[in-house]
């Protein structure tokens, strides 16, 4: 609601409903693999989703904050 950048997960739920219309401002990472079944995935797709592609995410958020001139924290 404020515009601050983000990074959103997705288990089970498809994020091409249920992702926020603002794409640039939200990363989406999907756990759910290009081509599987949602509905064979169930609620346990969070708890597998790797690490690696949800830090990426938050690294090119921070990386464009930092880019476009965003604040700092202190």
């Amino acid at each position: 609601a404020m515009g601050t950048p983000g990074v959103v997960l997705f288990g089970p739920t498809d994020p091409a409903r249920w992702a926020p219309p603002d794409r640039d401002r939200r990363l989406v990472v999907d756990a759910v693999p290009a081509g599987a079944d949602r509905s064979a995935v169930g609620a346990s797709a969070l708890a597998e989703l790797p690490v690696a592609p949800v830090l990426a995410a938050a690294e090119r958020q921070l990386a464009a904050r930092t880019t476009t001139g965003g604040e700092e924290e202190p």
